[in-house]
């Protein structure tokens, strides 16, 4: 039985012993209902249309916490646990024509193996592993009739599951994700910014200057002044201060005025690609 909370699901058993020896997977589909979850989340090279998130309960990794296990080899979630998606063929499309290939299931059993030319299209759904000589990598079949394709996929072995249970503890599995870094930028487009000469943003918490002011040029707007974080920020990151903008705030010691008390904080809705600075990322901040 599945029993679903806010961030998971329980998996109960009322026959445990049942578990033994089961090597079918138990497929979970996960789907996205914020629409801003891959702004929020960093997740490297990852396109929903041509790949997808794969996790399963034989590559696991422990936390510092010995009764939880990630389902995936990093601490966090990162190119390791993406695998291409493929419909009616193996993307080999990178394998010489003479090149042996060796195709393996989750568990490493060797479902096909020959030369390219020689492998056949994949049977049924599921996940597979394609060796090469040269390259190595994860796939995850999906037939057309399947209409929406999940950002990924959780398949747990309840046999894998049989033999680490423990009659004192429950077994716990996390998926952890990385919070996106970006560089903030606060976009001051109203006039009246204009008229005071020695603006600074602040981390009130260290009392510390952390941005820079430059001047920007937004289409339809103009010329804007614009303060720019030094370093990347994580996105809700409760270790950095709360920002504040202060007039007169210098190495003279000077407290400054405070022009704005509670700058807003980035949110994943305010992601911006730079176009002029490649692989660039920036939170826009409208002020």
């Amino acid at each position: 039985m599945i029993k679903p909370f806010d961030s998971g699901f329980h998996l109960l058993s009322g026959a445990p012993e049942l578990l033994e020896g089961e090597w079918r997977s138990l497929s979970i589909q996960l789907n996205l209902k914020d629409s801003f979850f891959l702004n929020f989340t960093d997740l490297p090279d990852f396109n929903p249309s041509n790949s997808l998130l794969y996790f399963n309960n034989i590559t696991v990794s422990k936390s510092n916490n010995s009764d939880v296990c990630y389902l995936h080899p990093s601490p966090t979630v990162d190119r390791g646990s993406l695998v291409r998606l493929c419909t009616d063929v193996f993307p080999l499309e990178g394998f010489g024509s003479e090149e042996k290939i060796s195709i393996v299931d989750a568990l490493g059993n060797t479902i096909q193996k020959g030369l390219k030319a020689d492998i056949q299209g994949p049977s049924e759904l599921g996940y597979c592993a394609i060796h090469g000589e040269t390259e190595k990598f994860g796939c995850y079949f999906f037939p057309n009739s399947v209409f929406k394709k999940p950002i990924g996929i959780i398949e747990l072995f309840p046999a894998r599951l049989f033999e680490e249970m423990d009659p004192t503890r429950t077994l716990s599995f996390n998926i952890s994700f990385q919070s996106q870094k970006t560089k903030w930028r606060y976009l001051l487009t109203d006039s009246l910014f204009w008229k005071f000469d020695k603006l600074s943003i602040i981390d009130s918490k260290k009392k510390e200057v952390f941005f820079t002011e430059k001047e920007i040029f937004l289409n339809g707007v103009g010329a804007i002044r614009c303060f720019e974080s030094l370093e990347k920020i994580q996105m809700q990151d409760s270790h950095f201060g709360d920002f504040q903008m202060v007039e007169n705030y210098g190495g003279d010691r000077r407290t400054g005025k405070i022009i704005i008390k509670n700058l807003p904080r980035a949110s994943p809705e305010m992601l911006y690609h730079d176009p002029s600075f490649k692989d660039a990322l920036y939170s826009h901040i409208f002020i």
